[in-house]
């Protein structure tokens, strides 16, 4: 997940950041929030490298990995072995 400084990246920002995920088989999908735009990286979020090129843009505030798309429901969760009743 990528959360830029400003609100939204400008479409030259994008293209840069398309540009380095692509290098590594990823694409960019951007998520519109009410105040702020976070940016989505689809595919293999294992590369540290590339976190650190996206990480040391000088627009971007922080890159984060999502560990797993439903953590609470994740068999590697602190909650996995909880029953639903």
């Amino acid at each position: 997940m990528i959360i830029p400084k400003a609100s939204k990246l400008d479409s030259k920002q994008i293209k840069e950041i398309e540009k380095i995920v692509s290098e590594f088989d990823c694409n960019i999908l951007e998520i519109q929030g009410h105040n702020q735009c976070v940016y989505a990286i689809l595919g293999d979020e294992t590369h540290a490298l590339m976190f650190k090129r996206i990480a040391g843009l000088s627009y971007i505030r922080k890159v984060d990995a999502i560990e797993s798309p439903y953590k609470l429901m994740d068999r590697r969760s602190a909650l996995s072995d909880h029953q639903v009743q």
